[in-house]
């Protein structure tokens, strides 16, 4: 579909795509600059074994609503920018109350685009953002965003259940994370986002997995990025994990406040090799391993540390 305006498509089922590409269920494809899609409604159909994924949407779309889908078993259903200017990005895309398994979503360019993602239920899915190509540095006056808010996730398809690279202004609250056995959040060069006010229950690795993997990876230049109200309950039965939240070499401004740990599994509660980070109030019931938190010193010289309560026992930094 090319150029369409005030379009729904509703209650159908898209299977099998396979041979032509791109392969997917619905393709809906300006790739002209000034070739507008706008107002478009997918509602209450099932995508199911579509080898490229669901539906495919290009750069100059707008007023977008996937709302009440299924998806089953497909490939990687896409939202995607190829760099084409502010304007291009799409803007306003809703995704609500759709079923994905085995299926996973797929962003590249979030510099100018907006996307809402909202009370869905992912099962053995992933959720992905990819910068625009030919990827430069984020300078903090982006006006794109992400929210993801109020969805309900069981497993992950792969190591992660979200990927981040080059997203900005990104909201994660309010979501049930069940049952995930590897990274539930991995960022890298992403700038401005909060990760708040989320349950996530029985969280372990699988064994298959790298022994480095954690529930929370901040990479290399993630900036100005929080973790607030969370809940955290692992899977004391299962195997350990190395650590609760990785932060690499070069990331700056990171929050870790207000989150309630229990049951875990976690040899120690961060590693560190930022600039600068906030670590405070966090309550850890049914403490089974050590603490080992980094020294202040010349390596981390930025970390601030505050209210640890394992147990009512605050240990000395």
């Amino acid at each position: 579909m090319v150029g369409i305006k005030k379009i729904c498509i509703k209650n159908n089922k898209f299977t099998n795509t396979n041979g032509t590409l791109p392969e997917y269920g619905i393709d809906i494809e300006p790739w002209q600059s000034g070739i507008y899609n706008n107002d478009i409604i997918i509602d209450n159909n099932i995508f199911e074994n579509n080898k490229g994924g669901g539906i495919d949407i290009f750069p100059w779309t707008k007023n977008l609503q996937i709302i009440n889908n299924t998806f089953v078993d497909n490939g990687i259903s896409s939202v995607m920018d190829l760099n084409n200017g502010e304007e291009s990005y799409p803007k306003n895309v809703i995704i609500n109350k759709n079923n994905f398994q085995s299926s996973s979503i797929y962003f590249r360019g979030t510099r100018y685009a907006e996307y809402t993602i909202t009370e869905n239920s992912f099962e053995n899915s992933r959720f992905s953002i990819d910068g625009d190509l030919n990827f430069k540095a984020l300078t903090g006056n982006e006006k794109g965003f992400i929210r993801f808010i109020n969805n309900t996730v069981i497993g992950c398809k792969t190591s992660y259940f979200m990927l981040f690279y080059g997203a900005c202004n990104t909201l994660i609250n309010n979501n049930v994370f069940n049952s995930i056995k590897g990274e539930i959040i991995d960022l890298t060069q992403c700038k401005t986002g909060s990760f708040s006010n989320n349950i996530i229950n029985r969280y372990c690795v699988d064994t298959s997995l790298p022994a480095s993997t954690v529930p929370f990876s901040i990479g290399t230049a993630v900036d100005n990025y929080n973790f607030f109200n969370n809940t955290i309950v692992g899977n004391e039965n299962d195997v350990k994990v190395d650590y609760l939240i990785k932060i690499h070499r070069n990331a700056s401004f990171i929050i870790f406040k207000d989150n309630v740990i229990s049951k875990d599994n976690y040899s120690n509660l961060l590693i560190n090799e930022s600039n600068s980070l906030l670590f405070d109030n966090i309550t850890n019931t049914n403490y089974k391993t050590t603490t080992n938190l980094p020294s202040p010193s010349a390596q981390y010289a930025g970390i601030i540390y505050n209210r640890i309560d394992n147990n009512n026992l605050i240990p000395t930094i």
